[in-house]
């Protein structure tokens, strides 16, 4: 940090830089020297780094990693001079938590959530075909902050009221991973459609299908805005998640696109 603060301030002075867009953490701190120079800094959060690592298991609450990297979270929000958040419930907690009293800390704070590109993620005529049964689909990786043997609890269910119904999972991580979890939790495989399809080749598969599902930990996830939620909506696609995700479930259930 302490060499990127070096660069940063370089870059200021030699090309005379006035604004800093500085994406979480880490950059934010790199541009705080550049502030003595003249520049203003737009800390862009992107949710909460260090929950984030505790909620994927990497690191523990109140350890020492935990604890340094919010105290240079609360350094960068009192010293920013513009914030930005994803989510509603982001920037209610950050006006209760304590460094509130920061002067004028509710005037330079702004909600923009992820976004998606409309016109790429439109829903297909031609991709939906008369299936057999309702076709869950999910979307992105899956790892420690998606709830994937929850999904899977979900669909054992799913499976047994709607005979016919299958999951494609539209994803590109390794597929005996998937096929191990999908084996240990007593599901057919042949209900199990893998897709590892090129970017462009995502809308139609969502398209495709009936509803999106997907769960995440929820471990102070406030701060999370989940662009699957956007992609699948904007293809026509109703979803279904859980609760406590940043604003999902407040927007799912007043805009009753799922549940």
């Amino acid at each position: 940090a302490l060499f990127g603060s070096i660069v940063v301030a370089h870059l200021v002075i030699s090309r005379k830089i006035r604004i800093i867009h500085a994406r979480s953490v880490v950059p934010a701190v790199m541009s705080l020297a550049a502030r003595f120079f003249g520049a203003r800094v737009i800390f862009d959060t992107r949710g909460l780094l260090a929950e984030e690592y505790v909620g994927g298991g990497h690191w523990k609450e109140g350890g020492f990693k935990y604890k340094v990297v919010k105290f240079f979270e609360r350094v960068c929000l009192k010293a920013a001079d513009y914030i930005v958040v994803l989510t509603v419930r982001h920037r209610d907690y950050l006006l209760r938590v304590p460094w509130r009293w920061n002067k004028g800390i509710n005037q330079r704070i702004e909600v923009v959530p992820c976004c998606v590109d409309l016109d790429r993620f439109a829903f297909r005529h031609n991709s939906r075909v008369e299936p057999q049964g309702l076709i869950f689909s999910y979307l992105g990786k899956i790892d420690k902050h998606y709830m994937f043997e929850e999904m899977l609890d979900f669909l054992k269910v799913a499976f047994e009221i709607l005979p016919g119904s299958k999951f494609m999972i539209i994803t590109q991580d390794d597929r005996r991973r998937i096929e191990s979890a999908v084996l240990r939790k007593g599901l057919n495989p042949d209900r199990i459609i893998l897709k590892k399809p090129a970017f462009c080749e995502i809308p139609p598969l969502i398209s495709s299908s009936g509803a999106g599902l997907f769960f995440i930990n929820p471990y102070k996830k406030f701060g999370s805005s989940p662009i699957k939620l956007g992609e699948f909506l904007s293809c026509g696609i109703p979803v279904i998640i859980n609760g406590g995700v940043g604003d999902t479930e407040e927007l799912v259930n007043f805009n009753r696109v799922g549940v």
